[in-house]
């Protein structure tokens, strides 16, 4: 028997009970442990505890052993025939999970204690008190792992140690993987279709594996940065179910609300089956005129359980609207502070919520409609497998098929265009929109104010109003209307077999992953006052004694399909080999290796686009110019071939000094394939002659497993080193209106870092938790090329960054969390702390260090319901998470250099700050 249970045996007999076993399950503090699983190994028999801890147990066999588990406490194990009596199991608490079975980051199921590489797990409780931000926001209080969720619940990036310079804002997963019970959630990424797109968090969610670098080079698909493994809820044997209710006020004093719930059973003894369903109305904390997000999911599940393995078919429906900001106005480049009228806590300088039918050129129009934002569907259904084939053998084959789209209607960048400059006029597309211009309000009709442009050729560049009415900060908003329609159907499966040879366990298989990929994207501007809150305008010329203009449509859309137009299709093909030999050397030591191989075949094509030719633009009508300048597809594609094949591979260590103390090392090869953007973004009517550059990673991380009565910790130290990156920027000529991407420039970056995850827990009631990465992230080889703004290559350059500090990766970051527990009532304090990081690689711009606080309480009334109440950044810290550059149209984070900085000492620059206050009260109801 474990030192580490305590276990009462109660005898209400003399006889002994051979078979059927009942029982209690409970915690240290005496409370019930409901959903505790209790099995006996080798068997098909099992159970789990109900309401209030109890169990039992029939058809039982003697000579078995029984197991009781239950997340976030430590397992116990017993024979069968040292049992008598009903039993009473008090579990003591496993604060990092260290006796927990793992399944992510290792091909093979091991405790992660043993496992040679650190991974973190966050349970159901965790979810609960800060996933409420979306799955990128509940990830960032793991150790290594750097999470920008500034633009919302979506629009995230998230990457580890220092491996991050691809990760930009509309590819922000770039390096890691996001997966559902093993699988990703998509096999492939593109610009603005990541995977959080369709991911959300709901109670279904059993824990969180997460797992930085390392191993993921050998067990992720395409994902050498990292794993994040959101495991489901396994099928209850007992009829059991859960309701959640979440309302919340945020700091705007708009609202939040959310319904979960669960349910999950038997349907007879063989058979099981789990519903979940949840939906959530977010007005968000922004000061917008429509809902932040609207919508919700459903996921269905059923098995057989037969006496070898088992079969799952299960769904999910997703249906969702979400949306993501743009960014705030700031000045004063050594301390930020938010510029004219906006604030870092409920600016979102959105196009507001007017729609328009806007034509596509070719005989058709698309609606636009800020209030839709981004609506995304996932249609997915999968099947899985696991059998014993034999008594050393299991065969595991877990097959998925999903069908999404991503509709987005949405607001692209939040520049200023001063009244005494070009752009505001002529971005419309208009031949030469020069004199009396008129501003009306686009949804009232009334007239906000009426210029004369014609000083913006002289010298200084001037406007003048005509009469009494002004347009806020002399400004146009400088916003397009983004609209970007994305489809994907996609089918994967991996089948693996596991064999336990003695002193090694093998696991070997193949993943295969077929994806059709479409996408377009147009681009139109859209009128608005440049202000906190932008006032839709229309616009246009009266010029005495010519006819009137117009500049925009009745609802303030202009240059209609002219900024911007992408149209492409992709099929690509994976093909991923792999095998893992768990080696038990001796009682102590334990070594792993692991190879991949990868093929990933990309086959597809873009269009090349040009302007509609046609006198009068699309209408025929020469008064209305906002449809001059509508870009189609001139029937010429550009086709690209290509295949990749990458082999990666992985050698670890783990060494048990004692119960209580592992050692582990861990060495990685790993390759990431470029994803679908390569083409999409960088060749704009010019063929697609070459393939993209595969990135090599390289990993090194040592460090102990250390569990003593008071102190859990895992410090683990690591080398990241990341090659052969393709670097481009994103740039607006202002004198052409065209939007294109710098040539790719290729790059190296490398990372010596600290982790330390731990829990201080000196009593079973009061715990303190610390998370914490101290880093040193630099380029090692690094050149930016600089368009200098205009698409003319006559002034360009390129830059070498070498040796300077990467972007948004911080020295320091971590969380300290102490919590308490008193009879029925939980309390806690959450500090996160944020170091200063670069904002770009030119390291001209540093984004301030910033702390944020949270706290909470959760009350039991009973073993069934309790009421928690949490305040998220509840001192309404300002930090800033991202930095988009100077504050002009199409403008980079790259294009704030040094000498740019120097030059314009008062300049405006757009930076995202962090989620502004919410306070939420949380009810959770179990049956």
């Amino acid at each position: 028997m474990k030192h580490y249970f305590l276990l009462f045996f109660l005898l209400l007999g003399t006889t002994l009970f051979a078979q059927k076993i009942s029982g209690k399950v409970i915690s240290q503090s005496g409370d019930p442990l409901q959903g505790a699983y209790i099995s006996i190994e080798n068997s098909s028999v099992a159970t789990i505890s109900d309401i209030d801890g109890n169990f039992s147990l029939e058809n039982v066999n003697e000579k078995g052993v029984m197991q009781v588990s239950f997340l976030g406490y430590k397992s116990f194990t017993i024979l069968v025939a040292e049992i008598g009596g009903t039993l009473q199991i008090v579990l003591d608490k496993d604060y990092l999970n260290l006796e927990e079975v793992v399944v992510t980051g290792t091909l093979i199921p091991i405790s992660n204690k043993n496992l040679s590489v650190p991974i973190s797990t966050i349970t159901p409780k965790g979810i609960r008190t800060f996933g409420v931000s979306g799955s990128a926001a509940l990830l960032a209080r793991t150790p290594g792992v750097y999470v920008d969720a500034s633009a919302g619940e979506v629009f995230t990036r998230v990457y580890t140690r220092g491996i991050s310079i691809s990760a930009e804002d509309d590819l922000g997963w770039y390096y890691v993987g996001l997966q559902e019970d093993g699988l990703p959630v998509s096999a492939v990424q593109f610009s603005s279709f990541s995977p959080d797109l369709f991911h959300r968090i709901d109670n279904s969610i059993k824990r969180v594996e997460v797992v930085r670098g390392g191993s993921a080079a050998i067990s992720g698909m395409n994902s050498p940065g990292g794993v994040f493994n959101f495991i489901s809820n396994r099928i209850s044997k007992i009829q059991q179910g859960a309701i959640s209710l979440n309302t919340g006020v945020h700091n705007n004093g708009n609202f939040y609300n959310k319904i979960d719930a669960t349910i999950s059973g038997p349907l007879s003894e063989k058979f099981g089956y789990s519903v979940g369903v949840s939906h959530r109305l977010d007005q968000g904390n922004k000061n917008i005129d429509f809902n932040m997000a609207n919508g919700g999911q459903l996921k269905l599940r059923t098995s057989y359980t037969f006496v070898k393995g088992k079969v799952e078919l299960y769904g999910k429906y997703l249906d969702d609207h979400v949306n993501r900001t743009t960014g705030v106005t700031a000045n004063n480049w050594k301390n930020p502070e938010a510029a004219y009228d906006q604030d870092f806590k409920s600016t979102a300088q959105l196009i507001s919520n007017s729609k328009s039918m806007i034509p596509d050129g070719v005989g058709g129009y698309y609606e636009f409609d800020p209030s839709n934002g981004i609506h995304t569907k996932d249609i997915t259904g999968g099947f899985l497998f696991e059998s014993e084939v034999s008594e050393n053998w299991k065969v595991v084959n877990h097959m998925r098929y999903s069908s999404k789209s991503a509709n987005w209607q949405t607001s692209l960048s939040s520049a200023k265009l001063p009244l005494n400059g070009f752009l505001p006029y002529f971005i419309s597309g208009a031949g030469f929109p020069v004199g009396q211009v008129i501003f009306d309000n686009a949804k009232t009709g009334q007239e906000m104010a009426r210029v004369n442009n014609a000083g913006i050729f002289g010298d200084p560049p001037s406007f003048d109003y005509l009469t009494d009415g002004t347009i806020a900060n002399d400004a146009v908003l400088g916003v397009g209307a983004w609209y970007k329609d994305d489809h994907s159907d996609e089918f994967m499966n991996q089948l693996s077999f596991q064999g336990d040879l003695n002193d090694h366990i093998l696991n070997g298989g193949v993943f295969i992953a077929n994806t059709n990929i479409s996408t377009l994207t147009r681009a139109s501007f859209a009128y608005a006052s440049y202000a906190a809150e932008p006032t839709a305008m229309t616009a246009r010329i009266e010029n005495p004694g010519a006819p009137i203009v117009q500049l925009s449509d009745e609802n303030g859309y202009s240059n209609y399909g002219g900024l911007f137009y992408g149209k492409g299709e992709a099929n690509v093909n994976q093909l991923h080999l792999f095998v893992q030999d768990q080696w038990k050397v001796n009682d102590k030591l334990m070594i792993d290796a692991g190879l991949r191989w990868n093929s990933i075949v990309h086959f597809g094509s873009k269009d090349r686009a040009a302007p509609l030719m046609k006198d009068g633009g699309y209408d025929g009508n020469p008064l209305t110019d906002y449809d001059n300048g509508i870009l189609i597809s001139t029937g010429e594609k550009d086709g690209f071939d290509y295949s990749y094949n990458n082999f990666s591979y992985s050698l670890g260590v783990n060494y048990e000094f004692n119960q209580n103390f592992n050692l582990f090392g861990r060495f990685s090869k790993g390759e990431k394939a470029p994803e679908l953007d390569y083409y999409f973004d960088n060749f704009s009517n010019v063929p697609i002659n070459e393939k993209g550059p595969s990135q090599q990673v390289t990993q090194v991380e040592a460090g102990i497993k250390f569990n003593s009565k008071s102190l859990t910790i895992i410090p683990t130290l690591f080398y990241s080193e990341l090659s052969n990156v393709g670097f481009s920027t994103f740039v607006f000529d202002e004198d052409t209106n065209a939007i294109f991407y710098t040539p790719m420039q290729f790059n190296s970056t490398e990372t010596f870092g600290l982790e330390i995850e731990s829990i201080y827990h000196p009593t079973a009631d009061f715990n303190v938790r610390f998370n914490g990465t101290l880093q040193n992230a630099k380029a090692k080889d690094f050149t930016v090329y600089n368009a200098n703004g205009t698409i003319d290559t006559g002034d360009d350059e390129i830059i070498a960054y070498n040796g300077n500090k990467l972007p948004f990766n911080p020295s320091v970051m971590f969380n300290l969390t102490p919590e308490y527990t008193w009879n029925k009532t939980a309390v806690y304090a959450d500090w996160r702390f944020m170091g200063e990081r670069e904002g770009n690689i030119a390291n001209a711009f540093q984004l301030p260090s910033y702390s944020v606080f949270n706290f909470g309480a959760v009350y039991k009334f009973t073993s069934q319901f309790n009421v928690g109440l949490h305040v998220k950044n509840a001192f309404a810290s300002e930090g800033l998470l991202n930095f988009y550059g100077p504050n002009s149209f199409g403008a980079s984070k790259d294009d704030a250099t040094k000498e740019y900085i120097s030059n314009n000492p008062n300049a405006d620059f757009i930076v995202t700050p962090v989620q502004a206050r919410l306070v939420h009260l949380n009810l959770n109801y179990t049956f």
